[in-house]
């Protein structure tokens, strides 16, 4: 994990200059997998980098790279949010998933209850989030109310009734 991380951060901070995208974005991918795979052998194609790149655009505040040890403490309140516990293939699963929330519910879920990426698909595929969250906005409704929840005005929408 933590190679990636730090592929996916050379990539976007030293080639790319910070940028989320070079112009040559797609050469640029090609021509590390290339040199990485010429240098340490196999697990280096250019859709693991484009993974690597985009794992440390969706997790590059999860951990802070520090320079010194005094550098590494820090209140309760400011430390990272949580350490990587997956492994590659449920995080390449979970960058599919475009909202961080949605993203972060499922990685809490899959550590918590040690699925495996087959396991972690199922819920997915169900849309357990989304009825998650539906159930919760039911529940929070002043009674009464009868406003139509999650706001899409699609006919399968739920209606809270008092």
């Amino acid at each position: 994990m933590r190679t990636n991380f730090e592929i996916g951060r050379h990539i976007v901070e030293y080639e790319q200059q910070g940028e989320t995208r070079a112009a040559y974005g797609k050469e640029l991918l090609a021509l590390l997998a290339e040199r990485l795979t010429a240098e340490f052998g196999k697990g280096f194609g250019r859709s693991n980098i484009a993974y690597a790149r985009s794992f440390y655009l969706a997790y590059q505040a999860r951990r802070p790279i520090v320079q010194t040890a005094s550098g590494q403490w820090k209140p309760a309140s400011l430390q990272p949010e949580r350490p990587f516990s997956l492994n590659w293939s449920h995080c390449v699963f979970l960058l599919g998933i475009k909202k961080a929330d949605e993203r972060d519910f499922y990685e809490i879920e899959a550590t918590s209850q040690n699925w495996t990426v087959r396991e972690l698909k199922r819920p997915f595929d169900s849309g357990l989030y989304e009825r998650l969250a539906l159930w919760l906005d039911c529940r929070l409704m002043p009674p009464g109310s009868g406003v139509l929840i999650g706001g899409t005005g699609h006919s399968a929408a739920v209606y809270r009734h008092p």
